[in-house]
């Protein structure tokens, strides 16, 4: 397996479902195959076999609502219990799971594009790097305070919603800070592996598309104080 889909989720199914319906059986482009969960071997982790990949969605739901899902629609994709304590923990419990080589992280409301393994792949192919930092988009965002989505489009964001990472770099680093569970983990590991060496690569052609949201007032200088702490 080169590569593991990691998506962590709570419950939200609906969301969830449109994100998986890209990464099914024949939805990737460019080569890229799937590994179903039920023929993946258990003990096989950091193969290389180019452009395979395989999706492990971790619930943090108490009720545990997305394995349902999984079972009725989506049953090449594996599903994973994670510790209910924010999406930085819940990451760090799918790639503990993870067999691939490397580490592609979406986020459950992302749609991604249907290149996007094969543009992941590519960069990976080089092996000159140990992060590769995809394009998130947000083609319907308003020009407006109380709407916002993490667009990304020229890199040195670290955005999870599309980061893909080398699992042994990533596990050298210990995963994403728990102590951060609720927001900025996935900005204070792009920091932390930049001073500890990690070479990025900024890949505009590998999309995800993020959906807007709307926020109160009071959320929006939550947000603000918090991105700036």
């Amino acid at each position: 397996m080169q590569l593991s889909v990691v998506i962590p989720t709570c419950n939200r199914n609906e969301s969830l479902a449109l994100c998986l319906e890209r990464l099914a059986p024949g939805r990737q482009q460019g080569g890229a195959t799937l590994i179903p969960a039920a023929d993946a071997d258990p003990d096989a982790r950091g193969g290389v076999s180019h452009g395979t990949y395989e999706v492990i969605v971790t619930d943090a739901a108490a009720e545990g609502i997305a394995q349902a899902l999984l079972r009725e629609r989506f049953p090449w994709a594996r599903w994973s219990p994670a510790p209910r304590h924010g999406p930085g923990p819940n990451r760090n419990s799918g790639a503990k799971s993870a067999r691939g080589e490397w580490l592609a992280f979406v986020d459950d409301d992302c749609l991604p594009d249907p290149n996007w393994i094969s543009r992941l792949v590519a960069r990976i192919a080089t092996g000159q790097y140990d992060v590769v930092e995809g394009a998130v988009l947000s083609p319907d965002l308003p020009d407006h305070p109380l709407w916002t989505a993490p667009v990304n489009t020229v890199g040195n964001a670290g955005w999870t919603a599309n980061l893909c990472v080398r699992r042994a770099m990533f596990e050298k680093l210990g995963g994403f800070d728990p102590d951060l569970p609720e927001t900025a983990e996935d900005m204070e590991f792009h920091s932390r592996s930049k001073r500890a060496g990690c070479r990025w690569v900024f890949a505009a052609d590998a999309i995800v598309v993020h959906p807007r949201r709307h926020l109160t007032w009071p959320e929006l200088w939550r947000d603000t104080l918090r991105f700036r702490w």
